[in-house]
């Protein structure tokens, strides 16, 4: 038997799914073809993300859907991965003596702490089909030095 507590709980992750939903707007214009990807609010959307750790490397995967590679900024220090991107689309059209201009904005950030030290002067990254994958060599743990006291 459910309890009060448990619809609520229901409601919840069900008014949460919708604001998900409703924090990117779609406009369609058929009468022109055209598909026009707005955000609310404004601000960046943070990618998803999965971290994994390996014995010799941290690998971070996020998904930044409809970039291309020049459209992504990554800036890797000793114990983050921060990353931007920003993706201009403008179009116009002309039909019919109409004039259709739109102009979208898509950003994302996000700015990870890692779980190690790693060096980031030896990361690599790739994109393909949407996702960004950054791999980031674990820097040598140091084993500390012994100190002789005078």
């Amino acid at each position: 038997m459910a309890s009060i507590f448990d619809e609520i709980r229901r409601m919840q992750r069900e008014m949460e799914r919708l604001f998900d939903r409703l924090s990117r707007v779609s406009l369609r214009f058929p009468e022109f073809d055209l598909d026009v990807e707005t955000e609310i609010p404004a601000e960046a959307r943070e990618p998803f993300a999965e971290m994994q750790e390996t014995e010799s490397e941290v690998i971070v995967r996020l998904e930044m859907p409809g970039l291309s590679k020049e459209d992504i900024q990554l800036v890797a220090t000793a114990d983050t991965l921060e990353v931007k991107a920003v993706k201009k689309h403008e179009a116009t059209i002309e039909k019919e003596g109409m004039m259709r201009a739109e102009k979208a904005y898509r950003s994302f950030y996000r700015k990870l702490r890692l779980p190690c030290k790693v060096k980031p002067e030896e990361a690599k990254a790739r994109y393909e089909a949407g996702i960004l994958e950054v791999r980031l060599p674990k820097a040598e743990e140091s084993k500390g030095n012994e100190i002789d006291i005078e």
